[in-house]
């Protein structure tokens, strides 16, 4: 037994080949898929096996881009997610901001049957995790990520928004930042072992405000844990808006660890206030906004 868990541990070029040429083959599927906006795509593209951070201040956009994303790759490439996101309490009016996304309708217009037909479009496709709280500890959350697997037959894709809703774990003499590298290295294998995308929304610490009242803007060593944070993740967003009344919001890619998948750089998009949806700014815009 030994023996075979060295031979399956241990590879050669030669043992590796064959995969490789493969993925080369057919190096479209191992650049993922788009995002839904094709100024960020040249950037940012949403892959599999990888472990995406996406940071914001409190109120600047990060958990509705991340649901933006969640619909639109669910839209063109039917993922099934599995999501954690307790700050969406309660379920009831989550289920109406998912619908409106889904469906492109303001908030204050959806109809009863608009939530219907948005709940019977996604039932397959979007599982919620409201564990006890005593169970709300990375544990926990990812074991529902492999049940939903297990009953579905199919997981693309997981969400935890925001990190800081996990319960800490008994650390004993670890500290802060042994325990998030530790963490963030049990989801990185998660996501590979699984081959889902994994998206973690975190806050950065409380910011010293500019005497104009602005934030300063945010980089990949903005949080707790900070080289941490940036060493682990594959991919990094930033989420930005410099005024909280502006609907431009912007997304810097920090972060992408393979440059065959995106790069470095941002871009601006529109935040319409009324689905919590982002929309492309620029010529190629298909929506008309006021």
């Amino acid at each position: 037994m030994a023996d075979e868990k060295k031979r399956n541990e241990i590879h050669s070029l030669g043992d590796l080949v064959e995969g490789a040429l493969e993925a080369h083959a057919n190096r479209h599927i191992d650049r993922g898929i788009s995002p839904g906006w094709s100024s960020l795509e040249p950037y940012y593209r949403v892959c599999k096996g990888m472990l995406c951070l996406c940071g914001g201040y409190p109120s600047h956009g990060k958990s509705t881009f991340i649901q933006a994303i969640v619909m639109n790759v669910t839209r063109s490439d039917e993922w099934v997610w599995a999501i954690y996101s307790p700050e969406n309490a309660p379920l009831s009016r989550y289920v109406r901001i998912l619908a409106s996304q889904w469906l492109g309708v303001a908030l204050s217009r959806l109809t009863a049957d608009d939530i219907r037909q948005a709940c019977e479009e996604l039932a397959d496709h979007i599982y919620i995790i409201t564990p006890m709280e005593k169970n709300m500890h990375l544990d926990y959350i990812l074991a529902c990520g492999e049940k939903v697997k297990q009953s579905r037959g199919q997981l693309d894709g997981m969400v935890i928004d925001p990190w800081n809703e996990l319960l800490p774990p008994e650390r004993g003499p670890m500290n802060e930042t042994d325990h998030i590298s530790m963490s963030l290295s049990k989801v990185r294998r998660f996501a590979r072992d699984m081959d889902i995308a994994f998206f973690i929304a975190a806050h950065p610490p409380k910011p010293m405000l500019a005497p104009d009242g602005s934030f300063p803007r945010l980089n990949s060593y903005s949080f707790a844990g900070s080289a941490t944070w940036r060493s682990k993740s594959d991919q990094i967003l930033l989420v930005y808006r410099a005024d909280y009344e502006d609907s431009v919001t912007n997304i810097d890619v920090a972060k992408c660890r393979f440059s065959d998948i995106g790069k470095v750089g941002a871009v601006d998009l529109k935040w319409d206030w009324a689905t919590s949806t982002y929309i492309q700014l620029g010529a190629d815009n298909p929506y008309e906004l006021d």
